[in-house]
């Protein structure tokens, strides 16, 4: 009886043995020998679906040549889920500083001065209409109605939890893109863009630092290119992210907070024609949010092409020489005050915009970069003169006044009529309007038919006619 329960002991010892050294020689099969594998798959454990961003549609002229076409720029890109809340404002400020360093421009749309003491700033607006926007942004906030933009800055910092220790202008860096992360609803599945068409040299310094930046990203998206440079600007607009107020009014049309949309001229009056459809990529990331492979993807779907009516040559031709008579008016005594105009170019048959010029104009390339510059210009570069301008019609409104003579009667192909220089009619009240030449010669036209009239844009002819 002895021997047998000795026995089962015995053979109970070495299972035990041989489960142990069974379970030894697998954990340093697991962790030595296959340690590293499982250590890539255990980073690799998380999958995500990403956007990949559609390229808008590019824009042509009436011949097919290139008015704004694509290329691929990289975005800087801020993931919620990989940042801890205490870090989130230090890394802010360490990113604005590599974007100064780099001279890159990031987004802060924050309406307030960027060095102290700080003011309130809303380009364009004054008196009334300025004080509406500050009320307005203090309602946003919260914030009582009397306070100033330093006391906004104070309230702006225990708002986002932003501990003492930085400098004034440090603090308004950070509130700045803490302002704009959340009108951009920056959560945990909504990433932010930080800054976009960023320099090579500044994205290698992000990733060879890499573990200084956890939670930021590089991604790839398509940006607009401008082949003429500023050809057109005020013709074809720009793009640019999407104020609150616009993504309340587009979400229903499946965009996301940060799309890009048309501001102004082509790019938003064709924004459903041009936009196109993202695509989706499933990825792996590591545990610092870094993609370790592309598991699927859906490719986007570029937005359509868009054919204007202008003709880049003439439109090239037109602005150059918009430019070159605004200047040399500028040297002419009375017209030394001359700093803006506009011109139009029409097809007379069909009544087609060939060519469209608007000066002083602007790089919509560099729109973000000057854009702080641009808006305190007193010749304001970014308004359309041609379309948005009121001024008399002078010159062109003679034609007009031709074709109405001869259609009623009032005068025949051949007629002629005297100019003298001074148009008398209605001297016997005081007013006496002279032509053109008159101011410069001291003569008028002579006798003039409506074809020479029109040739000569003789003043006289067409107040009598």
């Amino acid at each position: 009886m002895l021997e047998r329960l000795k026995n089962r002991y015995t053979v109970i010892f070495a299972i035990i043995i041989i489960m142990t050294v069974s379970i030894i020689i697998r954990l340093f099969s697991l962790q030595i020998i296959q340690g590293e594998y499982y250590r890539i798959q255990s980073e690799n454990r998380l999958v995500r679906s990403m956007p990949v961003k559609a390229p808008r549609g590019e824009i042509l002229d009436r011949y097919g040549r290139p008015l704004i076409t694509n290329r691929q720029g990289f975005s800087v890109m801020f993931h919620k889920e990989y940042i801890k809340n205490e870090l989130l404002n230090p890394l802010v400020l360490r990113m604005t500083q590599v974007m100064d360093m780099h001279e890159e421009q990031y987004i802060d749309t924050l309406p307030i001065t960027k060095e102290y003491p700080f003011d309130f700033y809303f380009p364009d607006l004054s008196d009334d209409a300025l004080a509406s926007k500050i009320s307005a942004f203090k309602s946003e906030f919260k914030i009582e109605e009397e306070a100033d933009a330093n006391r906004t800055i104070d309230i702006l910092k225990e708002k986002y939890k932003i501990e003492d220790g930085y400098t004034n202008n440090e603090l308004r860096r950070i509130i700045g893109v803490r302002y704009e992360m959340e009108n951009r609803l920056f959560t945990a599945t909504t990433p932010y863009t930080f800054a976009t068409d960023v320099g090579i040299s500044c994205v290698t310094y992000i990733k060879e630092q890499g573990a200084d930046f956890q939670g930021i990203s590089i991604a790839v998206e398509p940006i607009r290119e401008y082949p003429g440079g500023m050809l057109a600007a005020h013709i074809l607009g720009r793009v640019g992210v999407m104020y609150k107020e616009e993504y309340e009014q587009l979400k229903g049309k499946n965009y996301n907070m940060d799309d890009k949309v048309g501001k102004d001229g082509i790019e938003k009056i064709l924004e459903e024609h041009l936009r196109g459809k993202d695509g989706t990529s499933s990825v792996e990331q590591n545990i610092d949010g870094k993609m370790s492979r592309i598991l699927e993807s859906q490719p986007p779907v570029p937005g359509n092409y868009a054919v204007l009516t202008i003709d880049a040559k003439l439109q090239q031709t037109l602005e150059a020489s918009l430019e070159r008579v605004i200047k040399e008016l500028q040297g002419k005594g009375e017209s030394r005050d001359a700093n803006s105009g506009s011109a139009v170019v029409l097809d007379v048959n069909s009544g087609e915009v060939l060519a469209m010029a608007s000066y002083p104009t602007f790089d919509p390339s560099k729109f973000n970069e000057l854009w702080a510059s641009m808006s305190k210009d007193p010749s304001r570069p970014m308004w359309n003169r041609a379309i948005s301008g009121q001024y008399a019609p002078g010159s062109t409104f003679k034609p007009l006044t031709a074709v109405t003579a001869l259609e009623t009667g009032a005068i025949t192909p051949t007629e002629t009529i005297l100019c003298n220089g001074v148009y008398k009619y209605y001297a016997s009240s005081g007013y006496s309007p002279v032509c053109w030449i008159y101011t410069s010669s001291g003569h008028g036209h002579g006798s003039q038919n409506v074809t020479q009239a029109l040739e000569n844009s003789c003043n006289v002819f067409f107040y009598e006619s």
